[in-house]
């Protein structure tokens, strides 16, 4: 990612190199045995780090700058502008303040899933929020996180 010259692709390349770190973390930690059950574990766990993690930064609005435009490397992965700006307004909108159950269903909702699977998620997402074993695990991958990543 050094070498990469172009910052979307450089990006691009840590997102998936985080998401596999820590995917690989959890996995290792058998975090989604200690949650109910439900075919939205990895997406309620991982809004559950959103609101568990979110005010350890203090740079959301610069992270929200991100969003305001679509870059000319990401319309060439074949995906329409519209979809593109419809995609950078909802992460953008979400993560401009700390969530809540209100802005989680907004965002599963605006992704595409019925308001039945938004209420499961944001069901299962209370339920780990009660989780003492799930809530330090995560607390110790954000402490851990940069030696994860650079392990790849």
């Amino acid at each position: 990612m050094a070498n990469e010259n172009n910052p979307f692709r450089a990006g691009h390349k840590y997102h998936l190199l985080a998401d596999e770190a820590r995917e690989r973390f959890v996995s290792q930690k058998k975090l989604y045995d200690s949650m109910p059950r439900s075919q939205y574990q990895t997406q309620s766990l991982k809004i559950y780090e959103d609101l568990l993690l979110y005010s350890k930064s203090d740079n959301w609005s610069k992270y929200v700058s991100y969003f305001t435009g679509i870059t000319e490397e990401e319309v060439q992965y074949g995906i329409e502008p519209a979809s593109l700006n419809r995609w950078h307004e909802l992460v953008g909108e979400y993560i401009s303040s700390s969530p809540t159950h209100e802005t989680i269903s907004k965002l599963i909702l605006n992704l595409g899933f019925t308001p039945a699977i938004a209420s499961e998620m944001v069901e299962l997402v209370e339920d780990i929020s009660y989780n003492e074993y799930i809530r330090q695990t995560i607390e110790q991958l954000y402490e851990q996180f940069p030696g994860l990543v650079s392990t790849y």
